[in-house]
């Protein structure tokens, strides 16, 4: 008997088993399927025999074995409850590594719908993407998604002049002498500041960070000005004012600076905005990077800047859906008397110029993402991330010597050659600078589970991981720029560290690849 319970129910067990805790205690199985989510015992653990027969109809493709088990059932299917060196998240496209829209019991069954009924996606869009607007007004607090377009970078000084007069054209209280002039209107001029990231492309790509994007930029070019032009209000009401006569519709400005993690402060920010709001000029945060991982919703929504809302926030990137979205009660937007009510006339209007104003996939995928981010409360996570993390910097910064970390929340800026030498996958935002844009997931809100990931204690944790999750490597971790084109036909992975690193970095033994070489990168 007992050999056969070792041979059957107990090997099962074994396989199906979550382990044990960090104090030794067993964790038993899952209640829930990591694959399709279904519950598989009311209020009490399952047997193994109900595991093994759901799995068998769930994923007959991944047959349980002795080195196929629940660590990589969840590897596979729930990643987000491992911890990961990959602090890239793909430029900051990924919030979380979880498949949130698959894991929506209310959304996953319309994307199947759509899926399988072309026209029902269609037809249907146009009125999901209103309750859409609904669930995103409640979480980033009273901003309105208005338009919709395939990458942040599209959203042109041009498109936000259509958006503000579609605001105007629904205004019935704006004065005459408060509408943008003939001249705005012609020449959809803006104001933007040095250093901020840009764009990858048109007028915005002159402030890139990267000389061959910059090299791309085109139209009328910004006027550029300086924080120091910020601490003068006075001054900086004269300069805005002219820039207003001269064509000049808006100031965009980033709360974190992208290329640096500079924060704006206090003081500059009320500059700004009643800079703008005296000259006339409509004033737009860039939230492409900082939307949630900033530790609120959007970085602006933090206690420092509650004194004023901004006209406009650019939206995109971990979102999935990119965009423009307004406040009522905005800097000048206040002037336009706009309520829920008329706000969805001009949502009306702008939707009914395209057949389909959002593709609906993406749409899906954004709604999971905030609905996810909103009962979950993902910026309290990335809260939490962020102290971890810096908790960890601070723990791993030899005595006598002083590191600098910048940012807010989980989105961190450090100095590149510190960040070669931790040997976490990165993204690049310049020469000096790497940006950890680590997935806001649970498992990265454990310290513990991510002091794991530093040291020379870490080389098993991350073989392990390694093995579990088997992802590729996209991105170098001395640099932090993608293993694409000349550079990313030769790479390495680290068999000590399990980063990879270019073939440029290879060649000059640039920073860290001679010690990966050597087998000593995690020694530091």
């Amino acid at each position: 008997m007992f050999a056969k319970d070792w041979r059957g129910e107990h090997l099962l067990h074994e396989r199906f088993c979550l382990g044990l805790d960090s104090t030794g205690r067993p964790l038993g199985l899952p209640r829930e399927c990591p694959a399709c989510k279904q519950s598989l015992a009311a209020g009490k653990e399952p047997t193994v025999i109900t595991w093994r027969n759901h799995w068998k109809k769930c994923q007959p493709d991944y047959p349980v074995t002795n080195v196929f088990t629940m660590k990589n059932i969840i590897a596979m299917f729930e990643k987000d409850l491992l911890p990961t060196t990959d602090w890239n998240a793909s430029f900051g496209n990924i919030l979380s590594r979880r498949a949130t829209l698959m894991s929506d019991r209310t959304l996953w069954p319309i994307a199947q719908k759509w899926e399988s009924n072309p026209n029902a996606a269609v037809h249907e869009t146009k009125t999901v993407l209103r309750a859409y607007r609904d669930d995103f007004s409640t979480f980033f607090r009273d901003a309105i998604p208005l338009s919709f377009h395939a990458h942040v970078s599209d959203i042109t000084p041009h498109i936000i002049v259509s958006v503000i007069l579609a605001l105007e054209l629904e205004s019935t209280c704006l004065k005459k002498t408060e509408k943008l002039s003939a001249k705005q209107i012609q020449d959809c001029g803006v104001a933007v500041f040095n250093g901020s990231y840009g764009a990858g492309r048109g007028v915005l790509a002159v402030t890139a960070a990267a000389p061959f994007i910059r090299e791309t930029s085109s139209g009328q070019a910004p006027a550029v000005l300086t924080l120091a032009q910020l601490r003068n209000l006075p001054r900086l009401k004269q300069t805005l004012s002219k820039l207003r006569a001269e064509g000049t519709v808006a100031a965009i400005v980033e709360i974190v600076a992208s290329s640096t993690g500079r924060l704006l402060t206090k003081d500059e920010w009320e500059n700004l905005a009643q800079a703008c709001h005296s000259a006339g000029l409509y004033l737009v945060v860039d939230e492409a990077q900082t939307a949630v991982r900033c530790g609120a919703p959007f970085a602006h929504h933090h206690p420092t800047y509650s004194a004023y809302r901004p006209s406009f926030v650019l939206f995109g990137k971990g979102l999935r859906a990119c965009g423009i979205a307004a406040y009522t009660d905005g800097v000048m937007t206040t002037s336009l008397g706009h309520t829920s009510e008329t706000m969805r006339k001009v949502t009306y209007r702008l939707d009914s110029t395209f057949s389909e104003p959002i593709n609906s996939y993406v749409l899906l995928q954004s709604w999971a993402i905030v609905r996810a981010a909103m009962k979950e409360d993902w910026p309290r996570r990335a809260t939490r991330i962020g102290e971890n993390l810096r908790r960890i910097l601070a723990d791993m910064t030899p005595p006598g010597k002083t590191t600098s970390v910048m940012g807010m929340g989980a989105f961190i800026l450090i100095e590149r050659g510190q960040a070669a030498t931790l040997c976490i996958t990165g993204a690049s935002a310049g020469k000096k600078t790497i940006r950890w844009l680590p997935p806001l997931d649970k498992s990265l809100a454990n310290y513990e589970a991510v002091r794991a990931l530093f040291g020379p204690a870490s080389a098993m944790f991350r073989d392990d991981l390694y093995q579990l999750l088997d992802e590729p490597t996209m991105v170098c971790v001395n640099c932090g720029e993608a293993l694409e084109g000349a550079e990313g036909t030769s790479w390495v992975r680290c068999p000590t560290c399990k980063g990879a690193f270019c073939g440029f970095c290879t060649e000059e033994g640039y920073e860290m690849a001679p010690v990966h070489q050597r087998g000593e990168c995690l020694s530091f």
